[in-house]
């Protein structure tokens, strides 16, 4: 018998419960189990770890306690950047803009009221005039790729604000928008399409400014600890032939979002990443450890 195990964070949508999003991680660390013991051909099997935060699972994935990790994009690049070991065993498959891919993206949006249709706009504006919703400081996509649109347009993502706030989540920092709590927000590619469910008009209330494009969640494969006979390789296809399983889908979609499949991948894919937090100088200890 070979034991693997695996970890994940809390939900990444703030509207599942925490027993459905458990409940749909170990139906996947099952199959994948499944799987692996008819490719190797011996008994193997994976105990899911209890739901860590962001920075506790980070910790696992390089203290070696984690084998394979459902994780955040960024958070795999600073793990991988610790240990080169810790890579990729496949990623995310999304629908955006109408195609499937292994990308999806993060924007900056704002009140369509203010009159603003670019970072340029903003960037043009009054400075220390505007409020500014961040969800939260270790995510991809409503922080980190979000400030690096800001940056990259001329506008500083924290010094040309009069408030910067982070509140907790994609859907919180959305609704702050809508509801005039704040003026610009920041999110991922389906951000105001999950606000139109609360709030018909809100695809009407808010425009994107600008956006960047995110390799999509990884599951990540900690190569260092893995015991034998089980590989990156094993993982990789192993993963990839459960996805096209209507209950895996499933569950993977209850857990990320939109997920249409797994499909190999490979470190390099995240080079944005890294570009992002080397031009805003963020370190892990900034974000999530």
């Amino acid at each position: 018998m070979v034991q693997l195990s695996l970890s994940y964070y809390p939900d990444i949508t703030q509207k599942q419960t925490d027993a459905d999003v458990r409940a749909n991680v170990v139906l996947f660390s099952e199959r994948l189990a499944a799987q692996l013991t008819r490719d190797l051909r011996i008994d193997v099997a994976i105990d899911v770890l209890p739901v860590l935060s962001v920075a506790d699972q980070y910790r696992a994935v390089l203290e070696g306690r984690s084998h394979i990790a459902l994780m955040k994009p960024v958070a795999y690049v600073f793990a991988h950047e610790k240990r080169p070991g810790i890579l990729p065993g496949a990623v995310a498959l999304r629908p955006i803009d109408g195609k499937v891919g292994d990308h999806y993206f993060g924007q900056v949006y704002a009140r369509r009221s203010l009159g603003f249709t670019s970072i340029a706009d903003l960037a043009a504006s009054e400075p220390a005039k505007w409020r500014l919703a961040y969800g939260d400081r270790f995510s991809t996509s409503n922080f980190l790729i979000p400030a690096n649109v800001l940056a990259t347009g001329g506008v500083h993502p924290f010094l040309f604000f009069r408030s910067v706030r982070f509140f907790g989540g994609h859907d919180f920092a959305a609704e702050a928008v809508y509801e005039g709590c704040a003026d610009i927000g920041c999110g991922h590619d389906g951000v105001i399409k999950i606000l139109a469910q609360k709030y018909p008009d809100a695809e009407d209330m808010l425009i994107q400014l600008g956006q960047e494009d995110i390799h999509s969640d990884p599951v990540v494969v900690d190569t260092d600890a893995l015991p034998a006979p089980v590989t990156l390789a094993a993982i990789e296809k192993a993963c990839v032939a459960i996805s096209s399983d209507p209950e895996v889908l499933g569950a993977l979609d209850l857990f990320w979002g939109w997920v249409k499949g797994l499909a190999p991948t490979r470190h390099e894919n995240y080079a944005s990443i890294e570009s992002a937090l080397k031009r805003l100088s963020l370190s892990d200890v900034d974000m999530v450890a």
